[in-house]
């Protein structure tokens, strides 16, 4: 059957709460056609399912050939209807914007506010950094009107693989999704699924094969023993450096825990990685001590690095195991460092 009302709105985004509910972020936008009207978008951040996990995107430079940055740019402001793959509408599965088995597996939890709930501290910065610059944003799902009058924008997901309750919503070229176009010509991509919802689809969208929990080696039905997996040895390309903030709000040095420089080290592998021992490097040579933090499979975790500054001028973070061997380096230049609180992410 889908979801009803599918279309696109071309907006720009006024303000942004990533903890308005408890399972929703709430994004209120403008979009030209009434000056007096504003508009809201409810962008979740759990799933209402057993598995709470959502599977996460960034697009950090968004060119897909379907639908083009091209045919988006010349679009009108407001919301148009889509349907079918003639049209701009989204399809996770079947267009190739994002790699689906390149997602990431995070839960919000609002009892920790350091790191705001691991989705919550991808999202905030970007969602933040729209609204501040004014940038014109894509959101792709499902219209709504309410008895009160408000009018907006929900399931901005995946809208097919889904199996019981939620299977009358599966169908093709009706996924959710978000795009934001910087005044600087950025373009970037932000995605979601939830981690029941599997890989393949059939032509009606129903679940075919694999959800994304068992997929990404997260699934929370198997465990790993502890003894295990601290002595599991991390390599390149299983625990990396993913994003970082060198050039935070306000000053550099002495800021509240969180609120300072901080780098996001991932664990990308399918069992659980100690960091006992590990440090982050600076380009000088500095270096900030991990202590015993264990990150869990397909999990991330923030550090704060007074111990070693990153220069606002550029330069280069490096991970280092406990013998000393650079398992992760990304480097960042002084243009990208220029912009106060943003998230610089790596492809690493």
């Amino acid at each position: 059957m889908g979801i009803s009302d599918y279309g696109l709105w071309k907006c720009t985004p006024t303000s942004w709460s990533g903890t308005a509910d408890t399972d929703h972020g709430h994004l209120e936008f403008t979009d030209g056609t009434n000056s007096n009207k504003t508009y809201e978008a409810d962008v979740n951040i759990m799933s209402s399912d057993s598995d709470k996990r959502l599977v996460y995107w960034f697009v950090s430079n968004f060119d897909a050939s379907h639908p083009s940055t091209t045919e988006l740019a010349a679009l009108s402001q407001g919301f148009a209807t889509q349907k079918g793959s003639s049209s701009l509408a989204l399809d996770f599965l079947r267009e190739g914007f994002i790699d689906v088995n390149s997602g990431i597996l995070l839960s919000h939890d609002p009892k920790d506010p350091t790191e705001k709930g691991d989705i919550l501290s991808y999202l905030d910065p970007i969602m933040n950094q729209a609204v501040q610059e004014k940038a014109t944003m894509y959101l792709w799902g499902s219209h709504y009107s309410d008895k009160g009058g408000a009018q907006g924008i929900h399931d901005i997901h995946m809208n097919q693989g889904n199996a019981g309750s939620f299977e009358d919503e599966n169908g093709t070229y009706q996924d959710g999704g978000i795009v934001i176009q910087f005044a600087n010509g950025t373009w970037e991509g932000v995605f979601f699924a939830f981690a029941t919802q599997t890989l393949k689809t059939d032509d009606n969208g129903n679940p075919e094969g694999q959800t994304f929990a068992q997929a990404l080696g997260g699934d929370t039905t198997s465990s790993t023993s502890t003894t295990e997996a601290r002595t599991s040895h991390a390599t390149k390309g299983t625990v990396g450096i993913e994003a970082a903030v060198v050039n935070p709000k306000g000053p550099d040095h002495g800021a509240p825990k969180g609120k300072g420089e901080r780098v996001y080290i991932q664990n990308r592998g399918s069992k659980a990685q100690s960091l006992k021992g590990w440090t982050i490097e600076n380009k000088n040579g500095e270096a900030q001590k991990l202590g015993d933090v264990e990150i869990g499979a397909h999990s991330k975790h923030a550090f704060d690095t007074p111990d070693a500054p990153l220069a606002n001028t550029g330069g280069k973070i490096l991970l280092k195991d406990p013998q000393g061997q650079t398992v992760s380096e990304v480097s960042y230049t002084e243009k990208q460092a220029r912009k106060e609180g943003k998230l610089l992410y790596f492809a690493n």
